[in-house]
């Protein structure tokens, strides 16, 4: 099956998993379905989608920079994060809140260690952590660098603490995570209210398919709103490369010096992975540099012809 992708616009309360079966019975078992990182239940918002052979590319697919709209309830802190667990703690809200949550965004900027929630996905020892959360156990999560690279305050504090941002990040962000931060940073404590996830890199909303939709679509419909996986590829530093070139590539052996014609920059850096392009399909390196020039080192090959079957 040649790669596609189908991005979804996420209902609050849906899970994400649910949006991945849903269109894998529309399209058939037989077809590869996988996702490029969830969003959690209450969220809304962007799901990217892989099918057939992108389903190899979810690594990448997950670098790609996310944008935010988030509103924060300030003065109360929650077992979640977010609006949907229990209050843990409440304080109160100074007048001078807003002046103090714009001071205090900047120190959460760039590179940074972030510590997950105890309700998240990762794995600890085995088992997700938010499943021994649910037991009452603490998990130990171990602090990992994220990057955020802007928040932007977008409305005023209301009477009620309620309190609209953008936060454009990358890979490994949590955003609840964020909320609590900085709630203790400005003093008073925050949890989020929702959360919306509204770009993917540069894809958007407005090539997005609402799930309140997937139930109702039977197979045809839903093939009409693919993507190419090319959408994806616009994102990384790109080559074309020659047929000799591609079999290199396509054996897994490393291309020494330029690989061919540079297509695009993108919008990440080389060291996140470069795309080589071929009549056959795309192969995914790492780039590795030394005295001796930059090796490109095959990570990833998938093939772009062919049609959905199945």
């Amino acid at each position: 099956m040649r790669a596609h992708l189908l991005l979804v616009d996420k209902e609050p309360g849906l899970r994400s998993t649910r949006c991945v079966e849903i269109v894998r019975s529309r399209l058939g078992r037989n077809i590869k379905v996988g996702h490029a990182g969830t969003l959690d239940g209450p969220a809304s918002g962007l799901l990217l989608i892989l099918l057939g052979s992108a389903t190899r590319l979810s690594d990448y697919a997950m670098k790609l920079p996310k944008t935010y709209q988030v509103t924060l309830k300030l003065g109360i802190e929650t077992t979640t994060g977010d609006i949907a667990g229990s209050v843990t703690r409440t304080m109160p809200v100074s007048g001078d809140a807003e002046e103090r949550l714009r001071r205090a965004t900047c120190a959460f900027l760039g590179m940074r260690l972030q510590r997950p929630p105890a309700f998240s996905a990762v794995r600890v020892n085995g088992e997700r952590a938010h499943r021994l959360a649910r037991k009452g156990k603490t998990p130990p999560l171990e602090a990992r660098p994220v990057f955020i690279r802007s928040i932007r305050v977008t409305s005023p504090v209301d009477e009620d603490g309620y309190v609209s941002m953008v936060v454009e990040c990358h890979k490994g962000t949590y955003i609840r995570s964020l909320a609590f931060d900085i709630g203790r940073k400005v003093g008073c404590g925050a949890t989020v209210s929702s959360l919306r996830r509204v770009a993917l890199g540069s894809l958007a909303e407005a090539q997005s398919l609402s799930s309140r939709l997937l139930p109702h679509m039977d197979r045809e419909a839903l093939l009409r709103h693919l993507l190419p996986v090319e959408r994806l590829l616009d994102h990384f530093t790109a080559y074309e490369i020659d047929q000799y070139v591609e079999e290199a590539c396509w054996r897994g052996q490393a291309i020494k010096g330029c690989p061919g014609r540079r297509l695009s920059w993108g919008m990440l850096p080389t060291s996140e992975g470069v795309a080589l392009v071929g009549e056959r399909g795309v192969t995914f390196c790492e780039v590795v540099l030394s005295s001796g020039g930059a090796s490109f080192y095959p990570k990833v090959n998938v093939p772009l012809e062919g049609e959905i079957t199945g």
